[in-house]
C-alpha cells in the first residue's frame, strides 16, 4: 500500500456518500445515469453487496433493486 493512499474502505464509503447524495437530490421516477472509473464501479458493487466479476469498460451496466438484492444488466452488448 501505498503511504498516505486513500483505502479501499474510505473509497466505498465516499462513493456510497456520492449516490446517496445523487440519488435523493433526484424526483421520484427519474433514471440517473453516472459515469465513473471502474475503481468507483467495484467500490459502488461492493457497497451494494454485489458480486463484481469482470467489468466491461465502455458498456453501460441498468441496476435495479430486486428483493432484497439488486439486478444488474449489461445494456447493449460487452466485448
Amino acid at each position: 500500500m501505498i503511504e498516505g493512499a486513500e483505502t479501499f474502505a474510505v473509497l466505498k464509503s465516499r462513493v456510497a456518500t456520492a449516490v446517496v447524495s445523487i440519488l435523493t437530490q433526484l424526483p421520484p421516477d427519474a433514471v440517473p445515469l453516472l459515469v465513473a472509473h471502474a475503481g468507483v464501479y467495484h467500490a459502488l458493487r461492493d457497497v451494494m453487496g454485489a458480486p463484481v466479476g469482470r467489468v466491461h469498460h465502455c458498456i453501460p451496466y441498468r441496476h435495479q433493486p430486486d428483493a432484497e438484492t439488486w439486478r444488474i444488466d449489461v445494456i447493449g452488448s460487452a466485448p
